[in-house]
């Protein structure tokens, strides 16, 4: 009753390779053949979904930088996860810092595939597999890559297909209108949230007009955030200043350090506290209508 059944399905008709190129979407995927006793470990198109592989072994030398070159494991265990932090809770796992990775961390901002922070976790880059088997004495990881857009690109060239401007606007566009139709699919609400950006709002702009199910409702954050109560005061366009009832555009009023004490205020309501050390508590604000 998921998505998961459907890759499992098309990998048991096809096979793992190539079932691959049906797939769309972002996934990461570890599926284990018993009949042939061998571990795929795939990747998505663009990296989307992360998936590290770790060597466990405190003595052995890390795992290869080229991330093409086949891991030889020879008595050593292998480790997968999503995310770094799951690695701590292997005992055998080295936790040692790869300073080249810090390097590029703080040179770039981010860290350099295939590397990671630690020593002997590797990233598999986006649109690549691994194929896990036993092979003579030993256990051998080889990766491969089954898409790329360099590859890609080179393909719709040899075709002959040639777009100007106009032709590549209209299929992308055409390419965003289906991505969002697809996601629509599903068998509980759908809704879409508007936070102001481009993503959200083309969501929106591209969803299907009229759908048996009705059109898709959309909510902005700052309508949810906003209290429906009638007896809610509206915030001031101005915000709330020292005293509730001052108008926009009167300056707030600060009172100098000399008159401010720390007991409570002679205001009757009981929220209002002055600081000694905090000079901006000096203004009276009134409670706000803002979770």
């Amino acid at each position: 009753r998921s998505d998961t059944e459907v890759m499992l399905a098309q990998f048991d008709r096809l096979g793992v390779p190539a079932a691959l190129p049906t797939f769309v979407g972002m996934f990461a995927i570890a599926a284990w053949d018993r009949r042939e006793r061998e571990l795929w470990l795939v990747r998505d198109r663009l990296g989307v979904k992360p998936l590290s592989i770790g060597l466990l072994s405190r003595d052995a030398a890390p795992p290869p930088i080229d991330p093409l070159e086949p891991w030889r494991i020879e008595g050593r265990a292998l480790a997968f996860a999503s995310d770094l932090r799951a690695f701590r809770s292997l005992p055998s796992m080295p936790l040692d810092l790869d300073r080249e990775a810090l390097a590029g961390y703080l040179d770039t901002g981010c860290v350099p595939a295939p590397r990671t922070m630690l020593r002997c976790v590797r990233k598999l880059p986006p649109g690549c597999l691994m194929r896990v088997r036993r092979e003579g004495d030993g256990w051998i990881a080889r990766p491969s890559v089954w898409w790329s857009v360099a590859e890609a690109a080179t393909r719709r060239r040899a075709e002959g297909e040639t777009l100007d401007d106009d032709a590549v606007a209209d299929s992308i566009e055409s390419l965003l209108r289906d991505a969002v139709a697809r996601r629509l699919v599903a068998d509980v609400p759908r809704g879409v949230f508007l936070s102001g950006g481009v993503d959200s709002a083309g969501s929106r702009r591209w969803s299907p007009r009229r759908e048996a199910r009705g059109p898709v409702p959309s909510r902005s954050p700052s309508r949810i955030r906003r209290s429906t109560s009638p007896t809610t005061p509206a915030r001031p366009p101005g915000g709330w200043g020292s005293r509730s009832n001052r108008s926009p555009s009167e300056p707030p009023t600060l009172r100098p350090p000399s008159r401010i004490s720390s007991k409570a205020s002679t205001s009757r309501s009981p929220t209002v506290r002055r600081s000694r050390c905090d000079t901006s508590a000096a203004r009276r604000e009134a409670p706000s209508p803002w979770p």
